[in-house]
């Protein structure tokens, strides 16, 4: 996804571009990416983000994973970032979780606010993959937080989060709602 995608100009087209980029992570750490799908979201989606709210004298981090990772090692480590973001996610909807987490993006460097006053992502030289995802996690929860209290649940059947008001009442995703699963 390149930058033209969104615009900065509306702060909901970039946190709607940074739920994408996290979402496809979550998903990739649930279907079992590899170290060349983090590798590709890691330089691409992911790094457009957090290029994108660099001051003029910053330079873009590196976001390759380690060459040495064993696979294994890297399934552990996108199961373990998986469950702590979608723990978090789950703390958003509830109407104390937001305060807190505002607190934690900013004064751990996560989030920080552009030459405009728009929340974008950070990223740091040896960053987890949780706070790469957190990041973008924040800038959506702080762009739209009603969305969390209103939409926001995992469902039921696939495990996978989901933002969609209707279906949270009966827990499933829409393509689970039929009651039949595809496999």
């Amino acid at each position: 996804m390149g930058l033209e995608a969104f615009s900065l100009e509306h702060s909901e087209d970039f946190a709607s571009a940074c739920r994408r980029v996290y979402m496809q992570a979550l998903v990739g750490a649930h279907v079992g990416w590899g170290k060349l799908e983090l590798a590709q979201w890691l330089a691409g989606p992911y790094r457009a983000l957090t290029d994108y709210g660099l001051q003029e004298d910053e330079e873009p981090v590196s976001v390759s994973p380690p060459s040495l990772v064993t696979e294994d090692r890297l399934t552990r480590v996108l199961d373990m970032m998986r469950i702590d973001v979608l723990l978090v996610l789950h703390e958003l909807a509830t109407p104390h979780g937001l305060s807190a987490f505002t607190s934690f993006a900013f004064d751990t460097g996560l989030v920080a606010r552009d030459a405009e006053g728009f929340i974008v992502p950070r990223a740091r030289p040896r960053m987890s993959l949780v706070d790469r995802v957190l990041s973008l996690v924040a800038v959506d929860a702080l762009t739209r937080p009603h969305e969390f209290e209103r939409s926001f649940f995992v469902c039921e059947r696939c495990h996978l989060p989901v933002f969609d008001a209707q279906a949270r009442v009966n827990g499933v995703c829409r393509v689970h709602v039929s009651g039949v699963q595809h496999t």
